[in-house]
């Protein structure tokens, strides 16, 4: 960690090889994941990239259900609910292939038979090179777990982007929202109570309905007298939503309003 770390002080860009050593000289083949995994926590990395094909993008697709961006939370238990399905999947097999091989010892009188089912499972490859990883789960695309991983020991956000689309990197990085998945542990997208730092930009949401009369017109002023009663939804660092809560306590009832979403959302 320490050669690496001085490697990147000098602004070198380190290539980490999966290939290792033992002490008694032997080469190892590592699993490529483990090492990235390992390296990233080891240098407390603030973000990692994964580049995958095709192949991998898809299962990872399947994993995630369409959602781009996942909180540690949300990834994980998506990832649970598919070993889960896996796990039954294989069952199922399981059963498929003993009833076939009761059918097949009756019908060649006991005799030796060769199993007419083949299991698999995803990832079968990954589970062979790390030697079952603590942090790998079975039928579960290699990929996703690496994310949840490296997030749940520091990683702040992990990306998994497309290596076959042109500039997918920058596109990644560069753009609003990306065109990969990210799995994050900080704060990128949260909910909250407004502060007063944050009259600017509500009044800015609240414009266009302002300008259509949809919601009444308020001086900054006015504005920022109420913002405690105003809830804010603010995605990596920039107040894209919000909604104000006037409560009468009086008959124990509340108005919703100045509900505001800004339009590129």
């Amino acid at each position: 960690v320490d050669s690496i770390s001085r490697q990147l002080q000098l602004n070198n860009v380190v290539v980490l090889s999966n290939l290792g050593y033992s002490a008694a000289g032997e080469v190892l083949n590592c699993h490529t994941y483990e090492v990235a995994t390992v390296a990233a926590i080891q240098l407390q990395a603030d973000k990692v990239v994964c580049m995958l094909d095709d192949v991998a993008m898809e299962r990872v697709d399947e994993v995630c259900m369409g959602m781009r961006a996942l909180p540690l939370i949300a990834a994980e238990k998506l990832i649970n609910q598919f070993a889960l399905q896996h796990e039954m999947k294989m069952h199922n097999l399981r059963e498929k292939k003993s009833q076939a091989e009761s059918v097949d010892a009756s019908t060649n009188g006991g005799g030796e038979h060769k199993p007419i089912l083949k299991q698999e499972s995803f990832q079968q490859d990954a589970v062979q090179a790390t030697g079952g990883a603590e942090w790998y789960r079975d039928g579960c695309p290699v990929e996703m777990c690496t994310a949840t991983a490296m997030c749940r020991r520091g990683v702040q956000r992990v990306h998994l982007v497309s290596a076959l689309t042109d500039g997918g990197l920058l596109l990644e990085l560069y753009t609003r929202d990306g065109i990969g998945i990210m799995v994050f542990s900080d704060d990128y997208e949260v909910t909250r109570s407004a502060t007063l730092a944050d009259g600017i930009a509500v009044q800015k949401l609240l414009a266009p309905l302002v300008n259509d009369g949809t919601c009444r017109r308020r001086s900054l002023d006015e504005l920022l007298s109420v913002i405690k009663n105003f809830m804010v939804i603010e995605r990596n660092g920039t107040i894209i939503g919000c909604g104000l809560l006037t409560a009468f306590e009086e008959d124990l009832t509340a108005e919703v309003g100045a509900f505001a979403i800004a339009s590129a959302f």
